[in-house]
């Protein structure tokens, strides 16, 4: 019955996860991480193993970097200036504080930290909405990573339980 318990605990934090790919104010991955090493405890890792419970933190705190890095590099590529680039780490800060506003925070506040900060570096609109672009697009790929990290950590889980 317990085991039943902690399987539904798990579960629920796993959903919260993928539901944390739609809406950025949970952290996806984590939460993901966090229901699975829930039931390895409670079932004394004998399902899932420590081993396989260190390679999916390494995979989760690989996530968290590319979702910060991505953004950065993005703008980067596209030309970014070092204003640009202190302008989206400042929109990453702006948009996890925010973030239990959702989309809103974390897609739109490093784009737009970057758009400013190319502006207050004195470059054109035009030029600085394409630093802007290039932000939202490592967003995007940041997002992608998410999605198949959290599939191979679902699989895992599935394989494991059934």
């Amino acid at each position: 019955m317990i085991y039943y318990i902690f399987l539904i605990i798990s579960f629920l934090f796993i959903l919260a996860g993928i539901i944390g790919l739609i809406f950025p104010f949970l952290p996806s991955v984590p939460m993901v991480f966090v229901g699975i090493l829930i039931f390895a405890i409670a079932t004394k890792f004998a399902i899932i193993s420590i081993w396989i419970i260190f390679l999916m933190l390494f995979f989760t705190i690989i996530s968290q970097l590319i979702n910060y890095a991505m953004s950065i590099y993005g703008a980067k590529y596209f030309g970014a200036t070092k204003y640009g680039i202190w302008g989206g780490i400042i929109g990453i800060f702006v948009g996890i504080i925010l973030a239990p506003f959702g989309l809103i925070s974390i897609f739109i506040c490093p784009p737009l930290g970057t758009l400013l900060g190319e502006i207050i570096g004195v470059k054109k609109f035009l030029q600085s909405s394409k630093s802007s672009l290039g932000s939202l697009l490592g967003i995007f790929v940041g997002t992608m990573a998410n999605i198949f990290i959290i599939a191979w950590m679902i699989s895992i889980f599935i394989k494991t339980v059934l």
